[in-house]
C-alpha cells in the first residue's frame, strides 16, 4: 500500500484511478457507476475522512480510498443534473490530512480485528 499523504485521485469520465504521486504508478482504478443514456463525460471528485466520493450523471458514489472498492452508491433527483458533493472536512491541509485520517481509521479497524 502506497503512503497515505502520497495518493492522488483522478477523474476521468466514468473512471476514479488512483495514484502513487511520488511514483506515477496507478494504486487502483474503479468505474463509476451513473446513469448510461444520461451521461455527460463529466465528473466531480471530492474527500473526507471516510472516502472518496464522486459524482455522475445523477450518481454519488463513495469509493474506499485504499483500494477503489464501492462503498455505496446513490441516486440523486434530477437524473440529468451532475451532482455536487461536498464534506465538512477544510483547511490548508486537508487533502493529506483526509487521507491520513482514512489510513488511521483503517489501521485501528485492522488492530482491533487482529
Amino acid at each position: 500500500m502506497s503512503d497515505a499523504g502520497n495518493i492522488v485521485y483522478i477523474a476521468s469520465k466514468k473512471w476514479v484511478t488512483a495514484l502513487d504521486s511520488r511514483t506515477g504508478n496507478r494504486l487502483w482504478e474503479t468505474e463509476v457507476p451513473g446513469n448510461r443514456f444520461l451521461s455527460s463525460g463529466f465528473m466531480t471528485i471530492t474527500a473526507d475522512a471516510t472516502g472518496v466520493y464522486a459524482s455522475r450523471s445523477g450518481q454519488v458514489t463513495a469509493l474506499d480510498p485504499f483500494d477503489g472498492t464501492i462503498l455505496w452508491s446513490h441516486k440523486t433527483r434530477g437524473a440529468g443534473a451532475l451532482p455536487v458533493v461536498a464534506t465538512l472536512f477544510s483547511g490548508a491541509d486537508s487533502g493529506q490530512a483526509v487521507v491520513a485520517a482514512a489510513a488511521q481509521t483503517q489501521q485501528s479497524q485492522q488492530a482491533a480485528s487482529s
